[in-house]
């Protein structure tokens, strides 16, 4: 397909940094006029007008990214996500800060980065599989200026084979709240605040 469509380019990266190292080799080939960044797990299934729908809110806004609501999909069919409320409404330029509940929005399946915020912070992915981008997502959250919030869903999370009921977490977080700080380089200004994330503890210092 990318060879056919000048609109898409193939990166290969060799695969030696799972997911992770993924993200951040496409990040790194991108095209110099791209204006914003999106990622996805192979298993992720994205929903019509999703990028749309989020990049509509940034060209209006101005924000440094936009966050859509979520649905899982595992052995039990479709539910919401936990970790995004589905009464949700659609704000824009909101924070952190003003609203806390985005800490738990750890996810960059369903988001969309203004690329000059993502350039001028140097973000990067931690290499493996085992996390949904939360190294990134978290801090991103914080040293963003504003946040747009979309109340539709723009995709589905699908969970490992034979998990994940309605009602339930449906899998294991991607470790403690203190592995997950120290997987990104780039976490200080969530810790020196003081606040405690919703995911687990809270930890000091630098990585």
């Amino acid at each position: 397909m990318g060879g056919a469509d000048p609109r898409f380019r193939v990166v290969h990266d060799g695969g030696g940094g799972g997911r992770g190292g993924g993200w951040n080799a496409g990040a790194r080939h991108v095209f110099p006029h791209t204006e914003y960044l999106a990622f996805l797990a192979p298993d992720d299934v994205l929903l019509p007008r999703a990028y749309e729908d989020l990049i509509g809110l940034l060209d209006k806004s101005g924000a440094d990214l936009a966050t859509g609501n979520v649905y899982r999909l595992g052995a039990a069919g479709r539910s919401q996500s936990a970790f995004h409320p589905a009464a949700r409404e659609t704000v824009l330029r909101t924070h952190v800060r003003r609203d806390p509940v985005l800490l738990g929005d750890h996810f960059v399946r369903n988001k969309v980065f203004r690329r000059a915020f993502w350039d001028r912070h140097g973000f990067v992915f931690p290499d493996g599989d085992g996390c949904d981008g939360a190294a990134v997502a978290l801090p991103a959250h914080v040293l963003a200026e504003a946040v747009d919030v979309l109340h539709e869903h723009v995709c589905y999370w699908r969970l490992p084979s034979g998990r994940g009921g309605p009602g339930g977490r449906g899998r294991r977080r991607c470790g403690t709240g203190s592995r997950r700080w120290r997987g990104c380089g780039r976490c200080w200004p969530i810790r020196c605040t003081g606040w405690t994330p919703g995911c687990g503890r809270r930890t000091t210092g630098r990585s």
